[in-house]
């Protein structure tokens, strides 16, 4: 076999003349794994999640910015930051939140979830109504 020795990779130019040299083995230990793809609020991460996982999410963030409950009680999910929800759903399981029904939905049916779920209030429904705008142009639906 051949070996390249130049520190640059595909240099014709090594330590000692030429980069190329005959009659070498390979020796040394090559190894692999599988890398572990983990969320983050990136478009391109993002759609690689199913839909029900996007979905939960998007719930999630929505929840997270209510600041009242129904009966104006306060709702301990919203006093979690943002970063650190993120830093949980980062740390989430891609099928975590399966559900068979909701894969077929698409994002206008979660709206609805989501408002069934977590109501908002009128002064929260335009910031919902842009949020969903961004998540739509987010996730190209």
């Amino acid at each position: 076999g051949m070996a390249h020795i130049s520190p640059i990779p595909f240099d014709n130019h090594g330590w000692w003349g030429v980069a190329w040299r005959p009659h070498r083995e390979f020796v040394g230990r090559i190894s692999y794994s599988v890398k572990y793809l983990c969320w983050k609020p990136v478009a391109a991460v993002h759609l690689q999640y199913p839909e029900s996982f996007r979905e939960s999410v998007f719930a999630l963030l929505l929840c997270n910015r209510r600041e009242k409950l129904d009966r104006g009680l306060p709702n301990p999910f919203a006093s979690i930051p943002v970063d650190v929800l993120l830093y949980i759903i980062n740390m989430c399981g891609w099928d975590w939140f399966i559900n068979q029904d909701a894969e077929n939905e698409n994002l206008v049916q979660s709206e609805n979830i989501v408002e069934t779920h977590c109501p908002l209030n009128p002064s929260m429904k335009k910031f919902r109504k842009s949020v969903f705008q961004k998540l739509r142009h987010w996730t190209g639906v």
